[in-house]
């Protein structure tokens, strides 16, 4: 176990430069940033403690702060380590034909095989980016690859004193990087993130129906009376914890559902998130009469809205267009509070596009620690997640 902060020192391009880790984000607390100071909510203090403290499918965690030579942090990294089992992790009972039940016999033999402990760069709980950000004099300063190349080997060596046998390192959910060397890391494009752009000229929900073509205008407005007999409540901590067994079963229920899950929160998470980041969640709950029916998170990212976990009763999700509508009130709080942009991220693509979100494309970092592994595991990917095709929406009219 790695007791307390840890500092070692790296030379990249000629420059020395020193490195802090600890395995609990409390060490660092006068060092990193809290949410209201973090250009992104997901790397922030008071969301990390969040996590620590409730995802008990986790085994541990890593942060790493880059000093420059007059101690001033540069860069921030944050790792989990998760013992990935893609036996438990795939869910198989989703079979429609005979070649789905062949399909899954192989992939469920395939998949006893893989059993590894991982060194993730980044965010298991969510889509995107999450594993790093670096202060802009820093990336006008050095190879931002190579320091991530340098941190990663680090991190590498602290999870290995800490008692982790890694199989493998993992850089999740980057754009496109340039230049890195296809034998040490394989870059694994996997399901695009599902963003939605707002325009400024949106100040109500009038207005960005009114933005929208007329089938499309047509068939939201039919989705919101059907959402009519519906209350939708700005939950507080009080309303989660009342409410927390019902929440909780409806989050369960999207799991059991997914065709690939690689963690399960606990109920300590979804209270712990609100206590924590206060208004910044926008936690709704969904009422049918005395019913709850329904909820769901949106954060607040500076600028942006991440559309965080949702939950439902499946009873009401073709009667009363319960999705599409969980949806729009993602795009309702979004104007409300002048954002520029929605992060939807992956699944359900189709339906997310006819609102108006279009896919980015994100790419995984993959390096094994066994070579000959390491270079078949593009195949593998390709095996147990092929391509999501769909028919992209266009549903505003020219601007």
């Amino acid at each position: 176990m790695l007791d307390g902060n840890r500092t070692k020192t790296v030379i990249l391009d000629g420059e020395k430069f020193s490195i802090i880790f600890s395995h609990r984000i409390d060490d660092l607390s006068d060092r990193w940033p809290s949410d209201v100071s973090c250009p992104n909510i997901f790397m922030s203090r008071d969301y990390l403690k969040t996590v620590e403290s409730a995802s008990a499918d986790l085994k541990g965690f890593i942060y790493v702060i880059v000093l420059d030579e007059s101690e001033a942090p540069m860069s921030y990294f944050y790792y989990q380590l998760k013992q990935f089992n893609a036996a438990e992790s795939l869910n198989y009972t989703l079979e429609n034909t005979f070649w789905d039940k062949i399909q899954n016999k192989v992939k469920r033999w395939t998949a006893s095989l893989i059993d590894s402990r991982g060194l993730v760069c980044g965010n298991l709980l969510v889509t995107g980016n999450h594993g790093c950000y670096s202060r802009s004099e820093t990336i006008e300063r050095v190879d931002w690859w190579k320091l991530n190349q340098k941190v990663h080997h680090q991190a590498l060596h602290i999870a290995n004193e800490m008692g982790h046998k890694i199989g493998f390192v993992l850089g999740k959910d980057y754009e496109h990087v340039a230049g890195i060397s296809p034998i040490a890391w394989n870059a694994v494009k996997v399901q695009p993130n599902m963003v939605m752009y707002l325009r400024p000229e949106w100040h109500s929900i009038d207005d960005y129906l009114a933005s929208m073509k007329s089938k499309y205008r047509k068939r939201t407005r039919s989705a919101l009376r059907k959402a009519s007999s519906f209350g939708f409540k700005n939950a507080e901590v009080e309303d989660i914890e009342r409410n927390i067994e019902t929440i909780y079963a409806l989050y369960l229920e999207i799991v059991d559902r997914a065709p690939f899950n690689m963690f399960v929160l606990s109920k300590e998470y979804f209270i712990n998130l609100k206590s924590n980041l206060g208004e910044l969640c926008q936690f709704t709950l969904v009422y049918k009469e005395n019913e709850l029916v329904a909820f769901q998170i949106n954060l607040i990212n500076h600028e942006h809205i991440d559309a965080h976990f949702l939950g439902y009763n499946h009873d009401y999700l073709v009667s009363h267009d319960l999705y599409l509508n969980l949806l729009l009130n993602s795009v309702k709080i979004a104007i409300e509070n002048n954002s520029k942009s929605i992060v939807f991220s992956r699944t359900a693509m189709q339906i997310k596009s006819s609102i108006g979100a279009i896919p980015e494309d994100l790419y995984l970092y993959l390096a094994l620690q066994n070579k000959i592994l390491n270079k078949i595991v593009n195949l593998a990917f390709r095996f147990f997640n092929p391509p999501v095709v769909f028919n992209q929406r266009h549903p505003f009219k020219e601007s």
